[in-house]
């Protein structure tokens, strides 16, 4: 039985370091990193290639994920619930800020966020976000927390299609909007106090990001301008920041859930 156990935890250290890197890989290299024998690896992926789930490159004697692995993966892909995962989060942010926050899921095919899950602040004067309803990412700390990762031309684009946000606002001069988007992506996280997307209100995010660093949403703080607190604007990106983060792990497949 303990012979049985320790194969299979080689084998799923095995997995989880082929899944993080970027090629294929040759048996020294797995020998090394897992500090087993050659032959002890090379058996691990034999016991692999037999279930289709690793497959020799062809031509070299080096290893890639097999058919089997892929399907799996799809499946696995597919029973992925963000809005599940983000809970603890933003459960998380709120007891921290005492403000509303939201999860925020990015559509690429025509570049707006909508907004799937909420906890609302305790506080009487909060704002309630319209859930599931599609919203422009060139508006508010939220869009902008994605636009700041997409090609310019394709920021240009939406520009030209929507020249005012649903508070009647227009856009930043796009000087100064290349500027904002650029300090988004060096310190990781996006404020706007324009109230763009909601009369009022200001609002602090960070992007979340899946497996390839493809944009899967954000966090977003909605904060009554009258009370957002500038002194400690640094701590609530912090926090924000951290819990968009540990979130991208989880889904790119770096790290796992956490236990609270």
């Amino acid at each position: 039985m303990e012979n049985e156990r320790g194969t299979v935890e080689r084998i799923v250290k095995l997995i989880s370091y082929l899944a993080s890197k970027e090629g294929d890989v040759g048996i020294k290299e797995i020998a090394d990193e897992l500090q087993l024998p050659q032959s002890t690896a090379h058996r691990l992926i034999q016991q692999l290639m037999a279930l289709d789930m690793m497959q020799r490159v062809h031509g070299a004697r080096r290893y890639e994920f097999g058919p089997e692995m892929y399907r799996l993966g799809a499946m696995i892909a597919n029973k992925v619930n963000v809005v599940q995962l983000a809970t603890a989060s933003l459960h998380r942010i709120v007891a921290y800020t005492n403000e509303s926050c939201a999860l925020g899921l990015y559509r690429d095919d025509d570049a707006t966020l909508v907004f799937a899950a909420s906890v609302e602040s305790p506080q009487q004067l909060r704002y309630q976000l319209d859930l599931y309803k599609p919203v422009s990412v060139l508006w508010g700390a939220s869009g902008h927390s994605i636009l700041a990762h997409l090609p310019p031309e394709r920021i240009k684009s939406l520009l030209k299609k929507e020249p005012r946000s649903p508070t009647g606002l227009p856009p930043l001069p796009i000087r100064a909007l290349t500027k904002e988007l650029a300090l988004i992506r060096e310190q990781g996280f996006s404020v706007s106090k324009r109230g763009e997307k909601i009369d009022g209100a200001a609002g602090v995010s960070a992007a979340i990001f899946g497996p390839s660093n493809r944009i899967v949403g954000c966090f977003s703080l909605f904060i009554p301008r009258m009370r957002y607190p500038e002194s400690r604007e640094s701590d609530l990106a912090r926090l924000v920041v951290k819990e968009a983060r540990e979130l991208s792990d989880v889904l790119s497949g770096t790290r796992i859930v956490r236990s609270r």
